[in-house]
């Protein structure tokens, strides 16, 4: 059975290789941003879907 690895921590895989599920994939150090949406490209993520509150924050870090 091919396993599609877990990209990111805090992440998991609905659909493997389809959906991927996890926090929001920003970062305050932009190297830190662009490392995260590079590996979700790599694997062919191309939209991600928001769907934190508009006041809501991401307290872990």
């Amino acid at each position: 059975m091919l396993t599609t690895p877990v990209l990111l921590p805090r992440s998991y895989w609905v659909i493997p290789g389809k959906l991927l599920a996890g926090f929001y994939p920003g970062a305050k150090d932009p190297k830190e941003a662009t490392t995260k949406l590079t590996a979700l490209i790599n694997v062919g993520i191309r939209h991600v879907i928001n769907l934190m509150e508009p006041d809501e924050k991401d307290i872990s870090g």
